[in-house]
């Protein structure tokens, strides 16, 4: 029976051009550098990059639009008080109310005049139907009257030569209308014709149906028709 020991240090086995052979746990860690693993690594770290400069680019965009926004709402601002201050001056001075900032109503005292009664009455009510204070003009040279019976006019007082001033003339009578605001005033007719000048000056009408309206020149403002009967 052999009882040698094998040899404790044995030589490396060297192959026949008398290199030594490379061990195989070297060759397996060389390949494993280009391993899935390794490669899913290298993936994270890219996307990684990608999602923070992206972030950064998104974020970039979203400074600049609420530049955009913040420069818009300052001149929306801006826009609101000059008309608030505008608003304010015409307050204070009563700008002329228009055809559209006011609401008017006429309605006949009474259904039937009589011929003794002298007048016929109108009373007309005004409603500021703005955001903003007008002035209503209420001086005889500025307010009109025009009266028809069936087809045929009566009476246009617009065309009274007494009812041809400069707008300057209306001013000292106006009534100012704040947001809201209602007024009321009457208006009268005599019941006389027109004379030449188109006045009312001629003698009293005869008994009829008639219907008038009546007009603001200055304002452009026109009433609804009113119908009555002179008896």
């Amino acid at each position: 029976m052999d009882t040698r020991q094998p040899p404790r240090n044995q030589p490396k086995r060297q192959n026949f051009n008398g290199y030594t052979k490379r061990p195989l746990n070297q060759t397996k860690n060389k390949n494993s550098q280009n391993s899935p693993k390794v490669n899913s690594g290298r993936i994270f770290r890219v996307c990684v990059a990608g999602s923070i400069l992206l972030a950064v680019v998104i974020m970039f965009i979203f400074l600049i639009i609420f530049g955009v926004k913040q420069f818009q709402n300052y001149q929306a601002s801006e826009a609101q008080k000059a008309a608030e201050e505008e608003a304010s001056t015409n307050n204070k001075e009563g700008v002329d109310c228009a055809e559209n900032d006011v609401k008017i109503d006429a309605v006949s005292k009474k259904n039937t005049f009589l011929q003794s009664d002298g007048k016929v009455v109108i009373k007309v009510d005004f409603k500021n139907i703005t955001d903003h204070s007008c002035k209503i003009t209420l001086s005889e040279n500025n307010q009109s009257i025009s009266v028809v019976s069936g087809k045929t006019a009566i009476l246009d007082t617009e065309k009274c030569v007494e009812y041809t001033t400069e707008q300057g003339d209306y001013i000292d009578k106006g009534v100012l209308l704040g947001t809201n605001d209602s007024y009321s005033t009457e208006v009268t007719w005599d019941m006389k014709g027109p004379d030449k000048n188109s006045c009312p000056e001629a003698d009293i009408v005869k008994k009829g149906n008639y219907m008038a309206t009546v007009s603001y020149l200055k304002n452009n403002i026109k009433s609804n028709s009113v119908n009555f009967t002179i008896g």
